[in-house]
């Protein structure tokens, strides 16, 4: 087994950074208090192979929610607007200030900074509600 996350940054993890540790440990003691800290070497395998990037050309006629911190290392920002770009249309792109887990984790999140989720279904799905909306963070590894 692998730790997800540990408070120092230069020990073995599958996400080690203070960002990752933090929410983590908070998220784990409040909304999930079952949750282990370990993963296997098969998960770390899997998800280093993970590349959601290189099918985005695919995903339409699905329309797209891209949802893209700024300040966000673990899914770095350049290569989220570049995939977004490579990405067809129905597209909507949302810039969110802030890292990795701000948006999930911050209570004071303004309005503005949130995705309009209602507005992003009626799009989607439109007045006949025939498509099926896909909600997607890509996180392109290096």
């Amino acid at each position: 087994m692998v730790p997800v996350v540990d408070p120092d940054p230069m020990a073995v993890s599958v996400l080690p950074t203070l960002d990752s540790w933090e929410w983590f440990s908070e998220t784990g003691k409040d909304r999930v208090p079952a949750w282990s800290n370990e993963v296997t070497q098969l998960s770390v395998e899997m998800f280093m192979e993970y590349e959601p990037g290189a099918y985005i050309e695919r995903v339409s006629p699905t329309p797209l929610l891209m949802v893209v911190a700024a300040g966000d290392h673990l899914t770095p920002y350049d290569l989220a607007l570049e995939a977004y770009q490579r990405a067809r249309e129905p597209k909507r792109l949302v810039l969110l200030p802030g890292g990795h887990f701000d948006a999930t984790s911050r209570t004071s999140t303004p309005p503005a900074e949130r995705p309009a989720t209602g507005s992003w279904s009626t799009w989607a799905h439109g007045d006949s509600g025939s498509r099926r909306p896909l909600v997607t963070f890509i996180s392109p590894t290096s």
